[in-house]
């Protein structure tokens, strides 16, 4: 049942059903009715979790298929920027704004140096 994926989710999380909630823009007595199965989530709280927590969809609303869906690269270059911005993190705001002056060869090059270095790590 849906309830308990969405249980399964929160507790995956390690977050109340407060924080679950607030994550969500709803209350803890909504989480509560949803976990309970006392009501059915809406098409926009099933949206909104799987968006927020990277949930696969089909396995929320069936229990097929895989629990999370892989970042794609656009998810993991908005999750970096949100940290730099918050966090004031400047070394990666440069690297961003230098990489952006490179030209096709010298980002190539610049991957494969970056990529190099990660392996080592």
């Amino acid at each position: 049942m849906i309830s308990e994926r969405i249980k399964i989710v929160r507790k995956y999380t390690k977050l109340s059903q407060e924080d679950f909630g607030s994550r969500l823009s709803v209350t803890r007595n909504v989480i509560a009715s949803y976990e309970l199965a006392r009501v059915e989530p809406t098409e926009l709280f099933i949206k909104h979790l799987c968006r927020e927590f990277n949930v696969n969809e089909e396995w929320l609303r069936s229990g097929e298929g895989i629990m999370f869906l892989e970042p794609t690269v656009d998810d993991q270059f908005a999750e970096i920027l949100a940290e730099a911005t918050l966090n004031g993190n400047e070394k990666i705001k440069e690297l961003i704004i230098m990489a952006n002056k490179l030209n096709e060869n010298q980002l190539q090059a610049f991957l494969r140096f970056l990529e190099t270095m990660v392996e080592e790590k």
